[in-house]
């Protein structure tokens, strides 16, 4: 099972847990640094922490993009 997703950002990594233990430990990072937008410099050392207390990270799949019809829908329920 994958405990984490991680997405790219240019220069940043974000990190999305899959799990209640994965919550746990992003909790516990987040005291110390911004999870959600983790420098390229920092990034080796996370990931390499991470795996070390036995956790499993992967890139996290693309997401396709919307349709019109997907939002209208998204709106439609939104306004009900």
């Amino acid at each position: 099972m994958i405990d984490f997703y991680y997405r790219t950002n240019g220069f940043y990594y974000s990190l999305e847990p899959r799990n209640n233990q994965a919550i746990k430990a992003y909790n516990q990072g987040a005291k110390l640094i911004d999870m959600s937008n983790i420098p390229l410099s920092a990034w080796n050392s996370l990931k390499w922490q991470l795996k070390q207390a036995g956790y499993k990270i992967r890139k996290a799949p693309k997401l396709k993009p919307l349709t019109i019809q997907q939002l209208d829908k998204m709106l439609e329920e939104l306004e009900g």
